[in-house]
């Protein structure tokens, strides 16, 4: 059973690999501990570190929560930066500064993809906190937006701010290799923010969306509303996360989707594309970035924003205190 599948179940598959996951829960709740506790050293820095992370593997719609981040940052002056771990680049050069002309392959689709839209510092570094250091000491970053990491504990922190995915992102409920939780449901207490698509229910909540803006020419500078698209049929791929919101989102605007899902950070060929050439084909964001300069003549992707409670900059600011 792939794993996917295998967390949306309480099968019978399931229950027989329970203690799997109550051995990687335990481990868990340990290794926090330790850092917790002193026991394990924690590598602090010169300026504050934001942490946006999820406690599910798989998509849970952070990038975007990220860029606005380094937006709000950026526009009141701080002078953000992001690390990344760059999953799916190959580049063996740590640290890694990413422009907007790195390739995908290199660094990393998300990564990639931030830098093509922010004027903010982007790096890649398998080591998280020299990659800290390199953007506080190399690129003067006065706060670093951490792409992911909630789990690196090693890595001081000032926020932590977490990601919840859409309806059914927690799958079974339970914790990895079982289900799709990399740490119990309880850590949300202990966090600063929590963004959910779900409405604010709890203190320190805030509710969220994402709205697509536009689609854009895969390779060329067209744009068009996506009205344009409405009662037309479409071939919808995305190698995401969270594959089914971006069709439920096609859908939901009036398309025809003929959904196409890959893997998360899937790499991209021609022959992905080959039985899609009766119908425009629309895209992530995050999937045009390794798809630019293939052979698509009616290729399109969504340019898509989240929307925040206005608390939710005001709150965040005042967690940072600087």
């Amino acid at each position: 059973m792939a794993l996917p599948r295998l967390w949306r179940s309480r099968g019978p598959a399931v229950r027989l690999l329970l203690p799997l996951s109550w051995l990687y829960r335990g481990a868990a709740r340990a290794r926090r501990e330790c850092y917790v506790r002193g026991l394990c050293r924690v590598q602090r820095f010169s300026a504050p570190v934001v942490v946006v992370g999820g406690i599910t593997a798989g998509g849970s719609g952070k990038t975007p929560l990220v860029m606005h981040v380094a937006r709000l940052l950026a526009g009141r002056g701080l002078s953000p930066g992001i690390v990344s771990r760059g999953y799916g680049g190959r580049s063996e050069r740590m640290p890694l500064f990413v422009d907007a002309g790195t390739p995908a392959l290199e660094c990393g689709d998300e990564p990639a993809m931030m830098a093509r839209n922010l004027d903010v510092p982007v790096v890649v570094d398998r080591d998280r906190p020299r990659g800290v250091r390199s953007l506080i000491d190399r690129k003067g970053c006065g706060v670093v937006i951490s792409d992911d990491g909630l789990q690196h504990y090693a890595m001081d922190r000032q926020v932590e701010i977490v990601a919840l995915g859409g309806e059914g992102s927690m799958g079974n409920g339970y914790g990895l290799p079982v289900g799709p939780l990399r740490e119990p449901l309880t850590r949300l207490d202990d966090v600063d923010m929590v963004v959910s698509s779900s409405p604010a229910s709890r203190p320190g909540w805030f509710a969220a969306s994402l709205r697509i803006e536009s689609l854009q020419r895969l390779n060329g500078a067209e744009q068009c509303p996506l009205e344009a698209f409405r009662g037309r049929r479409v071939h919808a791929a995305a190698g995401i996360g969270n594959p089914g919101g971006f069709f439920a989102m096609l859908a939901g605007a009036g398309i025809d989707v003929q959904p196409h899902p890959f893997p998360d950070h899937h790499r991209y060929g021609a022959g992905d594309f080959s039985g899609m050439r009766d119908a425009p084909i629309v895209m992530t964001e995050k999937d045009a970035v390794k798809c630019g300069g293939l052979p698509l003549e009616d290729a399109w992707y969504t340019r898509a924003s989240i929307e925040l409670e206005s608390r939710f900059d005001n709150t965040l600011i005042e967690l940072l205190k600087i």
